[in-house]
């Protein structure tokens, strides 16, 4: 019911009335739905009448086929529409209905357009002024001696610097990292090793769920010490990187194998073993130099 909502009083009306006490309120409200289906079809056009089959009528409606013959039946014995039947086609028709189309609807009409063209002009509106924060949107990270702009958007380039801020500015993290990965350099004989940003990462995601320094000393200590990862596997393969490690399935289980394993860390399997050097250990002799026998005139000890 769009254009003709205005007509407060239609209740009053003598045909309305004669419908109510025919079909009650029922009726009442069958007759405006029907006339909100032909106000839509009329939108586009003058005309005043729309052609559907039966059963499309009763869902249009919501009601049985029976129960919109009988209602129709009473709108039409009044005189407030005329409907026509051909086989399974129905055609309903307002009558005078064109004369409610005054400027009262042509008002709405030019009113919903003029607020259509406004939406539109406050999306442009709203696009350009998340364009503008966007080229604000800027921080300058520090690296060493140099910089590089941050931002969501620069002009048409987008700056990438995850590398930096795996690695930070802290000194104090930093060097977290760094004694992490000399440790575990350490105990797992990998001297020539290098901390890279996908090591920063590694450690600083774990650290951030709970884990201090020592507890991923602990964890590689622990890994040390568990036989299966030191190459006692059917692959004798040996498993003691970082991300192995730290994974969330195995750190906690390497740290309870640290503490409770009485496993030297350098008898672990896996690692080269230091060469034992015999000790010497040297008596002096408490012989009198000067009571020694001589053979051929020379000493002998």
């Amino acid at each position: 019911m769009k254009w003709f909502k205005h007509l407060s009083t239609a209740r009053n009306d003598e045909r309305l009335a004669r419908l109510e006490d025919k079909a009650g309120l029922e009726g009442y409200g069958f007759y405006f739905k029907t006339l909100e289906i032909v106000a839509e079809n009329m939108d586009a056009s003058d005309c005043t009448e729309v052609t559907y089959s039966l059963s499309r009528w009763g869902r249009q409606t919501n009601i049985t086929s029976k129960k919109w013959l009988y209602l129709s039946s009473c709108c039409s014995d009044v005189g407030l529409m005329i409907v026509c039947r051909d086989a399974d086609d129905i055609t309903v028709k307002i009558p005078k209905l064109l004369k409610h189309k005054d400027n009262h609807t042509k008002n709405l009409q030019v009113t919903y357009k003029q607020e259509i063209y406004k939406e539109e002009k406050d999306k442009d509106k709203d696009k350009e002024i998340n364009k503008e924060k966007n080229k604000e949107k800027k921080t300058i990270v520090h690296n060493g001696g140099g910089s590089v702009v941050r931002g969501e958007t620069m002009g048409t380039r987008r700056v990438k610097i995850d590398s930096l801020d795996e690695r930070g500015n802290n000194p104090d993290q930093h060097a977290a990292y760094s004694e992490i990965y000399e440790n575990w350099k350490s105990v797992m004989n990998h001297p020539r090793s290098n901390l890279s940003d996908k090591h920063r990462k590694l450690i600083s995601d774990v650290m951030k769920s709970g884990y201090s320094v020592d507890d991923i000393k602990t964890a590689i200590i622990g890994c040390s010490m568990t036989p299966h990862n030191m190459g006692a596997n059917e692959n004798k393969q040996i498993y003691d990187g970082l991300h192995v490690i730290l994974k969330p399935e195995n750190i906690d289980r390497f740290i309870g194998n640290a503490q409770k394993s009485p496993v030297s860390v350098t008898s672990r399997p896996g690692l080269k073993q230091p060469v034992q050097h015999p000790v010497y250990v040297y008596t002096p002799l408490n012989q009198d130099i000067n009571n020694t026998s001589t053979i051929d005139g020379e000493r002998v000890f």
